[in-house]
């Protein structure tokens, strides 16, 4: 009899949005993740600036330009509205 491997994925895996994922996966590592919704795409933009440089600080593998730009394009579409 051979047994069956189950594996648990987290819900928002099944997402088709590279960025959400993005976000949700390395985002959440350090911290709970706020709601896109609180901030414009500009200030989003200087948070993802600040993260950057706090996870060079803590010896974090730092975010590639090609993820900084998708968890931006996320984080721009569900952005605050002014």
């Amino acid at each position: 009899m051979t047994a069956a491997l189950l594996l648990v994925q987290p819900l928002w895996a099944e997402n088709s949005d590279p960025g959400e994922n993005l976000y949700k996966s390395r985002c959440d590592m350090c911290h709970q993740l706020p709601d896109p919704e609180m901030l414009t795409a500009g200030q989003w933009k200087i948070v993802l600036q600040t993260m950057q440089k706090r996870m060079g600080h803590i010896e974090m593998p730092p975010l590639s330009l090609g993820e900084r730009q998708k968890i931006l394009t996320y984080l721009s579409k569900h952005a605050r509205r002014r």
